[in-house]
């Protein structure tokens, strides 16, 4: 299944529908193997916050948005951009957006064995994972998906509802869902991730992306 670009997935949205945005942050700053911190202080890059405020433009400012974060920062920064591209004022800076910790690490079953794997080959860790359906450091995939799943639905009221986290939370969930595959030679991009439109016939999965393409190859 490929990616549908998220302008296209709009179109197509009735008046009726609410749509729920599990979204990877925007670009961010290279996390070097030296980073004590692993990453938790590294901002968006400048093309970062240009591409979270041209993806937030795209929407219509019919109906109500809200906007959840992960605790960390790059998170907050995308929700924020996407927010002043759409023009809502009520959550155009990192300050004012709802930290939501699942979105920063509810997939976490032993922060030792968490700990250990981001040292030692982190993605390959997360390749593993979700190849196998467990790992020490995380909860069983499939049951942590689906229970992950509900608590965006239940914080969902809105017509567009923004959760913005990190590819190893994403990825598991693109992975359990909807059978997207990922390695280390082709990953997932940028401000990409999982759709849920909820309307009166039911609730439909998507993998979107919020630029041109939702994979990053390296």
């Amino acid at each position: 299944m490929n990616f549908i670009r998220i302008v296209d997935l709009i179109s197509d949205v009735k008046k009726q529908d609410k749509v729920v945005f599990l979204l990877r942050h925007a670009e961010r700053r290279h996390i070097t193997k030296e980073d004590a911190q692993f990453g938790a202080n590294v901002g968006l890059t400048e093309e970062g916050k240009a591409q979270a405020f041209k993806l937030g433009a795209l929407f219509p400012t019919i109906g109500d948005a809200s906007y959840y974060s992960s605790p960390v920062g790059r998170c907050k920064e995308t929700a924020a951009f996407i927010a002043k591209g759409r023009g809502d004022t009520d959550s155009n800076s990192p300050e004012k957006i709802e930290v939501l910790d699942a979105l920063g690490n509810f997939f976490v079953k032993d922060y030792d064995s968490y700990a250990e794997a981001l040292k030692n080959n982190f993605y390959q860790n997360v390749v593993d994972y979700i190849k196998q359906g467990e790992h020490p450091a995380f909860l069983p995939l499939k049951e942590a998906s689906e229970e992950f799943k509900e608590i965006l639905l239940e914080k969902s009221f809105d017509q567009w509802n923004f959760f913005l986290s990190h590819d190893a939370w994403i990825v598991p969930c693109l992975s359990h869902f909807l059978n997207i595959e990922f390695s280390l030679n082709r990953w997932m991009n940028f401000l990409s991730g999982l759709a849920i439109v909820i309307s009166p016939s039911g609730n439909k999965l998507y993998p979107v992306t919020g630029l041109q393409d939702g994979y990053i190859n390296y």
